[in-house]
């Protein structure tokens, strides 16, 4: 097991962290094409504000925001392991949501915690296929990721 990754232990995990901060670094800028080019294809989530699974289109239109948006986000990358061609990683992410220029609003704060599993595609890329998150509720205190 791998704590706040700064240095992953292998090229594989290297990998898996990389695809995360990818999220990350696409969500700072809000380029929604970047963005959704980490899910695989038939990736299935689990919102936590949605009864049912969302599929990857389904994403795309709950994170069609970022076209207004940007996040400015820290992660705490809490476990990663990799067992061949998938992965699961423990993320948290943690900041705030802000209007692009031009767009009226008040930044907000989001935090997110994700069970994530990730698959090595055919071409050799990482991919999230699966995610389940839940947003803390503030009654537990500030959730505040390292990194």
């Amino acid at each position: 097991m791998s704590n706040d990754l700064d240095e992953p232990e292998d090229d594989d995990a290297a990998a898996v962290s990389a695809l995360i901060d990818s999220f990350r670094d696409a969500g700072r800028v809000g380029d929604l094409d970047a963005f959704m080019a980490n899910f695989a294809d038939d990736a299935v989530l689990m919102l936590s504000d949605r009864l049912g699974d969302a599929n990857k289109e389904d994403v795309r239109e709950y994170f069609s925001f970022l076209t207004d948006h940007a996040f400015d986000q820290k992660i705490s990358k809490d476990e990663i392991q990799v067992c061949g061609d998938w992965a699961f990683a423990r993320v948290t992410f943690d900041g705030y949501l802000n209007p692009k220029p031009g767009i009226e609003g008040e930044p907000s704060r989001v935090v997110s915690r994700h069970f994530m599993v990730l698959k090595r595609e055919q071409d050799g890329m990482w991919k999230l296929a699966r995610d389940m998150w839940i947003r803390p509720s503030e009654q537990y205190g500030p959730v505040i990721a390292r990194g």
